[in-house]
């Protein structure tokens, strides 16, 4: 369960500095249109939306203690396995992210790419603390509300599914950027 998630996540990371750490932040923050994001927020997503479950993360690590309803919620694996189906690598259909996990309006610093794969080794490190629990059935609560629970296997996919799914998406920002203004684009 987790060797697999911690490898794409650090391959993930490995990628996000070979593709990007060139990159000017005027390049990183240029989208391709007002609707559409930047590489720069889609890297603010990841890191806004990982933040989002590191305080769950963190009580497991030490020994959580389930909810009566994370124990009791019957819809826990069809939430969890419809959450991975959606927010997943393969882009089925747009989603729109809930408030909480939407890039900051904010100038973003010269150092994203740095910020991202730090953050990235930071959440590599909460994983590895979950190690105890490998096998055994968990249920969290999201961190969007109480209400939805899903399986912390299922929860772990969607983290490392999700950032695959942005990274893909920055990538394709960058080939737009690439082929509009290609003497501009600095990459490796």
């Amino acid at each position: 369960m987790l060797n697999d998630k911690i490898k794409r996540l650090q391959n993930i990371k490995s990628l996000v500095e070979e593709s990007f750490g060139k990159l000017s932040i005027q390049q990183l923050s240029k989208k391709p249109s007002p609707e559409k994001w930047s590489i720069a927020e889609c890297l603010q997503h990841l890191i806004t939306s990982n933040e989002t479950y590191f305080p769950v993360l963190d009580k497991l690590a030490i020994g959580y203690i389930p909810t009566f309803w994370e124990k009791n919620n019957p819809f826990s694996r069809s939430i969890g396995k419809n959450m991975v189906d959606s927010l997943g690598v393969v882009v089925k259909k747009k989603f729109k992210s809930p408030k909480l996990f939407l890039p900051k309006k904010i100038k973003f610093p010269e150092n994203i790419v740095s910020s991202f794969c730090g953050h990235q080794d930071h959440l590599i490190e909460k994983m590895e603390k979950l190690r105890h629990l490998e096998g055994k059935k968990v249920i969290i609560s999201s961190p969007v509300s109480p209400l939805i629970t899903l399986p912390l296997t299922d929860c772990l996919e969607v983290l490392t599914g999700h950032e695959e799914r942005h990274f893909n998406q920055a990538m394709s920002v960058l080939n737009l950027i690439i082929s509009k203004e290609p003497d501009q684009v600095i990459v490796n």
